[in-house]
């Protein structure tokens, strides 16, 4: 089933001079870290995304199989918070990242895009920390069979000969 999307998502995400901001949320064992790249960081559904680690992504699109491509996720390691999450965390492999794109000013609104992630792998340098994301509809790899249903398939349908046309 589509989406509707309200008149104010539709405006802001038209709009000719509109940079969206990102939102990420990485799920840890302990906390999920709520980051930003927005100055002074955003509070956003009850959260507060911090600003205070560099983070940014590569893009977000579909190959031509119409499945979501891998997304590299780059965060800033200057301060080691990060690497400690990793060597406590077996290095946060099979952990969920959520990223939005939040295209109103009013972050109250319904103007926002979301897509969630697994890390697949990671990779470490002094200075920065590139987390391999793979989308979880691709997580299984396997097409679904499709299925030719008859009626027994459906124990409560009423027999053809008991079916009333009004």
């Amino acid at each position: 089933m589509p989406k509707t999307s309200s008149a104010d998502f539709v405006a802001n995400k038209n709009a000719q001079e509109k940079q969206p901001r990102w939102l990420y949320k990485i799920e840890t064992d302990t906390n999920p870290l709520y980051l930003t790249n927005e100055p002074g960081g955003i509070t956003f559904d009850g959260n507060l995304f911090r600003d205070d680690v560099p983070i940014a992504h590569g893009g977000i699109g579909e190959n031509i199989e119409g499945r979501m491509d891998r997304v590299q996720l780059l965060l800033g390691n200057a301060e080691r918070e990060i690497q400690s999450l990793l060597e406590s965390d077996d290095g946060l492999r099979g952990k969920k990242v959520t990223i939005w794109q939040i295209f109103a000013d009013d972050l109250a609104a319904d103007s926002f895009l979301s897509w969630d992630f697994t890390v697949d792998s990671v990779s470490s340098s002094v200075e920065t920390i590139v987390l391999d994301l793979v989308w979880q509809g691709d997580l299984l790899s396997r097409m679904v069979p499709t299925k030719l249903y008859a009626r027994k398939d459906f124990p409560s349908a009423p027999a053809p000969d008991q079916v009333v046309v009004q």
